[in-house]
């Protein structure tokens, strides 16, 4: 049978990160609850090799405390690059209950970095119990093409971890990769032809045909932004940025 996929997206950037903790599985919850059937989560790749959801290759101060429930010192962020860290180090910060003044109605609770496949998981049996469809996953995987070896494994490792992770979930065609690195939808693209996928550029000085041209091919998705445009500017407001 094939899959039915919505007349209109309605995406929750990060879950519900105006309401809740950003790119956890109760903001993923929740964005369901509101009637969101896409899921945008970033993803990074921990020290053991684990896809974990996370926007940022370090611990960043403004969201997370320490396991014991210290503030990390701005000095200290280079400390925690979840790259360089075990998973199960990660796990035990909290990125919860920190208040973040960008989103006053944001939610506090006790809060971790899930992986993944958790994350899937946990969405997965949420929407089934509440006799919801599906929903769609936008994974946009966060990389630096400068930093190879030190926020994220060579693309052709991170692009296979991500789809390892995604085969065994059995989600079927339920899911899109993007990412502001052109190398990984390159990589998605060439190890992977039949998945979907998009290019995000902040890039004001690069055309769309220049873009096209880096790219190689014709992505499914073309996302261009701006922190200045009045969507944007909508979007963070609300908590969509």
């Amino acid at each position: 049978m094939a899959e039915e996929f919505p007349a209109f997206y309605i995406e929750g950037h990060r879950g519900t990160r105006g309401l809740m903790p950003e790119n956890t599985i109760p903001s993923m919850k929740k964005a369901v609850d509101v009637g969101a059937n896409v899921l945008e989560v970033d993803v990074q790749i921990s020290k053991d090799g684990q896809v974990m959801v996370a926007h940022d290759p370090k611990l960043n101060p403004e969201i997370t405390l320490l396991p014991n429930g210290e503030e990390i010192t701005k000095e200290d962020a280079d400390k925690y690059i979840l790259h360089q860290m075990d998973y199960a180090d990660i796990r035990k910060f909290d990125v919860g209950s920190k208040v973040n003044p960008a989103f006053p109605q944001q939610q506090k609770l006790k809060a971790y970095i899930p992986l993944l496949g958790e994350l899937i998981d946990s969405v997965e049996q949420y929407a089934a119990a509440k006799g919801l469809p599906p929903v769609i996953y936008n994974i946009e995987i966060k990389a630096d093409p400068a930093k190879d070896g030190v926020y994220q494994p060579a693309p052709a490792e991170l692009v296979k971890r991500v789809m390892d992770v995604v085969h065994e979930k059995k989600i079927g065609s339920r899911f899109y990769l993007q990412s502001f690195d052109i190398r990984q939808i390159q990589e998605a693209h060439r190890q992977y032809p039949q998945v979907v996928t998009g290019f995000l550029t902040s890039d004001k000085n690069a055309s769309l045909e220049e873009n096209l041209r880096r790219i190689g091919f014709l992505p499914d998705i073309y996302s261009p932004t701006t922190s200045w445009s009045p969507t944007a500017l909508w979007q963070k407001a609300t908590g969509g940025a």
